[in-house]
């Protein structure tokens, strides 16, 4: 493909729908990095290249503007609060894998993603726990106080006793 032949062309994103066109294109180290684009109100976004293909002449892309809208900027020194209003510190550190958040560190504690409702403060909210063993023919699975994230609903569900670890926490 020719530079001559992107600008101006139409974007389609994954559901076939016309999505705005190319403005620009920008490059850094002899590689292009991204595509300048606006839609037909000439409202402005950035695609990034690795989510565009070429297909039939076609610019075909990943429309992943949605999940930047969604998305909220990660802030070291946020207070926290629980959900009842009291200040228990700030977001010293968030520990990430593989780009994955494992946990907030608000206090010397450290807090399940699960757990918090995070914007310009985190709300640290009260982590549902088992009231009773998740048993299945006569083995535990899950045991009394476990709390109920995700990796042990994920266990429970496995095991086939999604349900049962539910009501075990009500």
């Amino acid at each position: 493909m020719k530079l001559s032949e992107i600008y101006g062309k139409e974007l389609i994103n994954l559901n076939g729908e016309a999505c705005g066109y190319v403005r620009g294109v920008y490059a850094a180290d002899g590689k292009i990095e991204y595509l300048a684009c606006a839609d037909g109100e000439e409202n402005e976004f950035d695609v990034d290249f690795k989510d565009v293909k070429f297909i039939g002449g076609r610019l075909i892309f990943n429309d992943r503007r949605d999940i930047k809208r969604k998305s909220r900027a990660l802030r070291l020194g946020a207070p926290a609060y629980t959900k009842d209003g009291e200040y228990t510190g700030y977001v010293k550190e968030i520990t990430v894998e593989n780009g994955n958040i494992k946990n907030y560190v608000i206090g010397g504690k450290r807090y399940s993603p699960s757990l918090l409702s995070v914007g310009d403060a985190a709300i640290i909210r009260q982590a549902r726990t088992l009231k009773d063993d998740v048993v299945k023919g006569g083995k535990v699975i899950l045991k009394k106080g476990t709390e109920l994230d995700g990796k042990a609903l994920k266990k429970a569900e496995t095991a086939g006793e999604y349900v049962q670890a539910q009501l075990k926490s009500m």
